[in-house]
């Protein structure tokens, strides 16, 4: 007996080791590892992360698909399968939670795996209730595929709408194949179905950044046919859009499902069939139609042939009537009888176009280089911006006429330089055919090679492109009612004017036509594009009017071929369409132009009231196109709180709706909805509910703006970026303010004394001030000199006082940082000279502050928030009280005693102590992302909007003390598409700001601190920057390239210092030239400029060659403008001026390294460049929230 209970005990013990024996020849294999679950099926070997619940090792047919993902910033390593809900910022909350983890065997053969988790999550409205997420695995003995499936249920007891309006896609929910197949992620495609139709972007051709909008995405995956493994998930809920994003962590696809609603309780759920594996199994594993497809898309290695013109272009009316023309030395101009159009020789496009009594081309505003922004210029983008055929000088000649036909030739020879750096001559011919009576005219452009070396178009940016055709400029007396429109595969695409995007490129399959359309002055260009093979259209909207533009991919001529371009161009009334074959474009605009003819602005007249309280709703609307009738109505919850019959005219009428707020604190939205036959416009507005004995103190509001611009400058004198002028002087904001963004800012804050900001002026921006107002400047772009004494140089000088008036008051704070804006984290943690400079650099900077604006900053800004805890004696050391982080990506890691980032911190670690403070990345990203207002009430509305999202926070966290909003300064501004109303929506939120003081309270980080009792306190902050790791910043071939320049410059400067002494001129020139170099604009993760780099690190090679003499030189023209003095001193305007430099033909693409006059044309080359990468570096910010 007593054996047999001990045998029988024995075998209660080994019972859970056997069993999974017993199960391995016919059941998938579990085990619970603690931080991590495995699977086996027998072919498929998964390891799960409890954390995210997303495969984090996944090894099948010898393939690894998961484990060599690289890293990403809070997310992590891009690990394939993750979701996310993006009013959240990325990475969202999914993909961190912890999760629980049960299983069940429905069968033997099949294993269910289910994780759950809560998360908080906060609605469009800014109100946060707990979210039930469940990741169920369904699993197969011997399968590599398995079903997966997330539910989604609110446990709160309000409805949540989750939704973010990215470029027109309404997003609510989002799933992502992502990471590395294989072993390394350089081979891997993207691969997608949309609708019938299987996609694949190769590793030469893959699309980062780019969203497309499609209901019918059915599989999206990542695929590398050279080591045979593949990660596809077919997608069975309706979908809104598809995202792709290639890193250096890997390659992205993700799937973005439409606006999601959780009422309470009620379960949604997101299905999807996933496959892992070797792509020779996917017909066995129920893939079969992809595996079909895919056999036959493997990848070319040939470069795709020069397109031509075989598509069939669209009917036009036959024609009627007389033309008539005259060539001049300078213009060709024809009269259609219906349609005048001048085209000038310089560049061969029309710079005036009257059709149907609407002007089309003649009010185009000036873009730079191109001079004004005129339709119909194509460029070859291996030449800067613009190129050199639209700023060509070309003849004319007829090659036909008759009474009804006109075909004029034009001709040019253009330079070109190949990306080996080889040149050769391009002759353009652009031929012209008018057709008496018409509105539409055919234009052809043919590209040959003249020279005895091949021409190669090519350029690798985010897409590989070799020619571009653009519809540019305004349509009628203004461009604020143009609309971007093109049509694709996929079908017709319009973009009303609060839907423009701008500098946005997206995939277009098969792009048929591309154009503008004005539906209130009632005219448009439309292009359409007889030579197939355009597959991105490119599309920008700024102060000169509105661009869409095709992109063909990259062609090769040899000595003696051409390649020829086709169009058909409609320029005319938009009642004219449907006669030239645009019956579709006709009928679709028809109903959209007449909504958009609606006024209907909504205000109320408080943001925030009691419980209970009366508001009042003050509805104005009119109907620019004559009268309408309708039913108004106000509704809240779902409840029709007001209805009412209206009639709308040309004339604004007011109807006031006065109802009762709900008793219960919180954000409200209200709909106020205007019905008609035509449509249905509906205007949301938002109020908030606050009980006063509940609120106790106002909840203080930091504001941090980082306005920034490194030191653009060649080493001899001229500036190839000259951002830091031009964003002060440039009206930029007409018609409503005059200046830039850094002259508005100033002169807006003035008006409300009452809101109170802090201004990272960065030291790099007020150094190039002073120098402009000492000394002017060249500016390479243009090639003019602007001197101290222009008008130019006086805003400049006036934004300057204007901010040292802010700050002397004590209604800014102002924060200094490292003189040239370096990567500070990462130089500190990676060099042994990191630490010595950057505490010599840290020390010019505030020196710089110090002379400028007679500040002694106590807040120091952490150039592209790259913090080490190294940085921290280094910050102490200069006097530094108090910084500001990054939630996402620096408290998320953090240690200590964490009580959300609405209260302040005081970091002590093993290098020291500093205050932190942590800033609201959502909001922050809302104001630096969510900028599109086209009108000034749309501003408004948005203004109303951030300030009750701030007050959110209270509700959802009622010890919050204090939010911190920081963001890119300018950036926000001048790179929205509606860069003029972004100066309003500053305007009104400062005006709001100051009507809820009672309750918000804008301070300084002063302020907050010394208004603190205590502060929690955290032990250790991780070493990252607002985009995550290091590898974003040294991972391209050009970041290694520079980054080992920097550090054999290094050496070079540790030599100087011992040739010629520590206090020698030599040495503070090199330092001056080293930090030059360091610049994180010309290092950044989403573009380089090697040439900047190379030009200042050969001149500290330079100072040790010839010391004295090279330092003189950089005295002489300014460059070393007393960098380490700390007093103030006036410029004299005009005492000494660098020397004005003869500009020279652009020549090459790579920057001399020595101290050249011939240089300045080579900036100017060069510029454009720098301009372009800019302006996407700011689209991509901050990995932030527009991911």
């Amino acid at each position: 007996m007593r054996k047999a209970l001990l045998a029988a005990l024995l075998l209660a013990q080994l019972l859970p080791l056997l069993l999974p024996l017993a199960y391995a020849e016919n059941a998938p294999v579990f085990e619970d590892r603690g931080a991590t679950v495995y699977v086996d099926t027998g072919v498929a070997k998964i390891l799960i992360s409890k954390t995210g619940a997303r495969p984090i090792g996944w090894l099948v047919d010898g393939v690894e698909l998961a484990a060599n993902a690289g890293s990403r910033g809070a997310m992590g390593n891009s690990y394939p399968l993750y979701d996310w809900l993006p009013t959240q910022s990325w990475p969202g909350l999914i993909v961190t939670a912890k999760f629980n983890v049960e299983t069940s065997r429905p069968s033997q053969d099949v294993l269910v795996v289910r994780f759950t988790a809560v998360i908080p999550v906060t609605d469009v409205s800014g109100v946060t209730s707990n979210v039930a997420v469940t990741r169920e695995y369904v699993f197969k003995q011997g399968s590599r595929t398995f079903n997966l499936t997330v539910t989604l249920v609110n446990m709160g007891s309000s409805p949540m709408k989750i939704e973010v309006n990215w470029g027109g896609a309404l997003v609510g929910y989002a799933f992502a194949v992502t990471g590395v197949v294989g072993q390394k992620g350089d081979n891997d495609w993207q691969l997608w179905v949309d609708g019938d139709s299987l996609y694949t972007r190769s590793p030469d051709n893959r699309e980062s950044w780019v969203r497309k909008q499609s209901p019918l995405i059915r599989l999206v995956g990542i695929y590398d046919p050279d080591e045979k493994g593949i990660i596809v998930a077919r997608v069975y809920n309706r979908t809104e859009s598809i995202w792709f994003e290639v890193g250096g962590w890997g390659t992205e696809v993700r799937v973005e499902h439409p606006t999601l609603v959780l009422n309470p309780n009620v379960p949604v759920r997101f299905t999807y069939t996933v496959y892992g594996g070797s792509p020779d199994y996917l017909d066995k594993e129920g893939f079969a139609d992809l595996k079909d497809r895919l056999m036959g898309k493997q990848p070319q290695q040939q470069a795709p042939p020069a397109p031509q013109a075989t598509r069939t272009l669209p009917p036009m009316p036959k024609p009627t009537g007389k033309i008539s023309y005259s060539l001049t030395q300078d213009y060709a101009l024809v009269d259609t009888g219906v349609a005048k159009i001048k085209i000038s020789l310089r560049g061969a496009r029309p710079v005036e176009w009257q059709a149907g009594g609407v002007e089309l081309a003649a009010n185009a505003g000036s873009r730079g280089a191109m001079g004004n922004s005129y339709p119909l210029y194509d460029w070859l983008p291996t030449q800067s911006w613009p190129g050199l055929i639209v700023t060509a000088k070309f003849s004319a000649s007829v090659a036909f006429s008759n009474d009804t036909v006109l075909v004029l030739k034009m001709e040019a020879d253009v330079p070109f330089t190949n990306p080996s750096g080889d040149q050769t001559v391009l002759h353009v011919t652009k031929t012209f055919t008018f057709y008496a009576g018409l509105y539409g005219f055919d234009e052809t452009t043919q590209i040959t090679n003249k020279g005895n070396v091949k021409a190669e178009s090519k350029v690798n940016w985010d897409r590989t492109i070799g020619y571009t055709f653009a519809v540019t400029g305004v349509i009628g007396q203004k461009g604020e009612n143009d609309w971007q429109a093109w049509k694709d595969g996929a079908g017709l695409h319009l973009l009303s004017p609060k839907e423009k995007l701008h500098f946005t490129w997206k995939s277009a399959q098969d792009l048929e036509w591309i154009g503008m359309i004005d539906p209130e002055e009632g005219a448009c260009i439309i292009a359409y594009l007889g030579t197939p093979g355009a597959g991105i259209v490119w599309l920008e909207a700024s102060t000169w009017g509105t661009e869409v533009r095709a992109e063909y991919p990259p062609f090769t001529l040899n000595p003696g071929d051409s390649v020829t371009f086709v169009y058909r161009v409609f320029g005319g009334p938009v009642d004219a369409l449907a006669s030239y074959g645009y019956k579709d474009v006709y009928q679709q605009l028809g109903a959209a132009a007449a909504q958009q003819a609606l006024y209907l602005v909504v205000s109320t007249d408080s943001l925030l009231y009691s419980p209970g309280q009366k508001a009042k709703f003050n509805v104005t609307a009119s109907y620019r196109r004559g009268t309408i009738k309708g039913t108004l109505t106000v509704s809240q919850g779902g409840t029709t709180l007001y209805e009412s019959e209206v009639t709308l005219s040309q004339q604004p009428q007011s109807v006031f709706v006065e109802v009762t707020v709900p008793t219960k604190p919180g954000i409200y939205s209200y709909t106020v909805a205007l019905r008609t036959q035509e449509f249905t416009a509906t205007r949301e507005v938002r109020i908030g509910v606050v009980d006063p004995a509940s609120w106790r103190s106002p909840l203080k509001l930091v504001f941090v703006w980082h306005s920034h611009q490194g030191i653009n400058a060649w080493p001899n004198g001229s500036f190839h970026g000259p951002w830091a002028f031009k964003h002060t002087y440039e009206d930029e904001f007409k018609p409503y303010y005059e200046g830039g963004a850094y002259l508005v800012q100033p002169v807006i804050l003035s008006k409300y004394p009452g809101v109170k900001m802090v201004y990272h002026l960065s030291p790099s921006l007020l150094w190039q001030w002073e120098y402009g107002l000492k000394y002017g400047y060249f500016d390479s772009f243009s090639q003019k000199f602007i001197s101290p004494e222009s008008p130019e140089m006086a805003r400049v000088r006036k934004a300057l006082e204007l901010y040292k008036q802010l700050a002397s008051r004590g209604q800014i704070e102002i924060f200094s940082d490292f003189f040239n804006h370096p990567i500070p984290g990462y130089v500190v943690d990676t060099y042994p000279w990191g630490a010595e400079a950057m505490k010599i650099e840290l020390e010019w900077g505030f020196n710089v502050t110090k002379r400028v604006l007679g500040v002694d900053a106590k807040g120091a800004w952490i150039p592209e928030m790259f913090f080490s805890e190294k940085l921290v004696p280094i910050l102490v050391q200069q006097g530094v009280k108090y910084i500001v982080l990054d939630y996402e990506t620096h408290y998320k890691g953090s240690d200590g005693e964490k009580r959300g980032i609405y209260t302040p911190y005081l970091y002590q670690g093993s290098q020291g102590q500093i205050i932190v403070l942590f800033r609201d990345t959502q909001l922050s990203n809302y104001i630096s992302f969510e900028n599109r207002f086209s009108t000034p009430e749309d501003a408004d509305a948005a203004a109303r909007n951030f300030v009750l999202m701030v007050a959110s926070r209270r509700f959802s966290d009622p010890t919050a003390s204090v939010v911190v909003i920081s963001a890119d300064g300018e950036n926000w501004m001048i790179f929205s598409p509606t860069v003029a109303t972004t100066g309003v929506f500053f305007e009104r939120l400062c005006a709001y700001l100051e009507s809820v003081k009672q309750y918000i309270v804008t301070a300084t980080v002063a302020e907050v601190v010394e208004g603190a009792q205590s502060f929690p306190k955290l032990t250790r902050i991780p070493t990252a920057s607002w985009a995550g790791g290091s590898d974003v910043w040294t991972n391209k071939p050009e970041q290694k390239q520079q980054w080992d320049w920097i550090n054999k410059a290094a050496s070079v400067l540790a030599n100087i210092k011992s040739k010629y002494g520590e206090n020698s001129a030599v040495y503070k020139a090199a330092l001056f030239a080293f930090f030059m170099s360091l610049n994180s604009d010309v290092i950044h993760r989403d573009f380089t400029f090697p040439a900047h780099t190379k030009a200042w690190v050969d001149t500290v090679q330079a100072l040790y060659d010839s010391g004295e003499a090279v330092a003189s030189k950089l005295n002489r023209i300014g460059l070393n403008l007393e960098a380490t003095r700390a007093q103030a001193v006036t410029p004299q305007p005009g005492t000494q001026q660098p020397p004005q430099q003869q500009p020279t033909q652009p020549g090459g693409q790579q920057a001399p390294s020595e101290i050249q006059p011939q240089w300045l044309g080579l900036a100017a080359l060069i510029a454009a460049v720098v301009a372009v990468a800019a302006v996407y570096a700011y689209r991509k910010r901050a990995g932030k929230s527009k991911q």
